[in-house]
């Protein structure tokens, strides 16, 4: 999705407001009758490695800030503007020291357990998603 206006060009990291916007507004649907499943791709501790020389690079740094804080505003403005659509937000965080990653990765070993993780994730969700309807 890209959204914009004569001076902000604006593409959101997590789009859930959006689509319940866009439901509800453009295709009329009443919010008791929506169902979203927001997947998000976790948050992991900032490497401690060569990679953090790049720190001084804005762009790297800020891009991931960016992201950050969007996918934190977009999940808060969603809670408060449509509390009453049914939502399950699928995005751990994990801490392990071993899971630090950015944008730079590079890994395919971690990778792939970053892949895991989130299979892992989203398994944990079975449940409250059998029950969703």
């Amino acid at each position: 999705m890209l959204f914009s206006s004569p001076t902000v060009v604006f593409a959101p990291n997590n789009p859930t407001l959006y689509a319940i916007a866009d439901a509800a507004l453009n295709l009329k649907q009443p919010y008791d009758s929506l169902r979203v499943v927001s997947l998000g791709v976790g948050s992991y501790p900032e490497p401690k490695s060569w990679r953090s020389l790049f720190k001084f690079l804005p762009s790297v740094s800020l891009i991931q800030k960016i992201l950050g804080t969007n996918t934190c505003s977009m999940e808060t403005l969603r809670s408060i503007l449509f509390d009453n659509v049914k939502t399950v937000r699928i995005s751990e965080t994990f801490n392990e020291p071993e899971m630090a990653t950015d944008l730079l990765e590079t890994n395919l070993k971690k990778l792939n357990r970053l892949v895991q993780k989130g299979r892992d994730s989203f398994g944990k969700m079975n449940k409250p998603l059998e029950n969703y309807y």
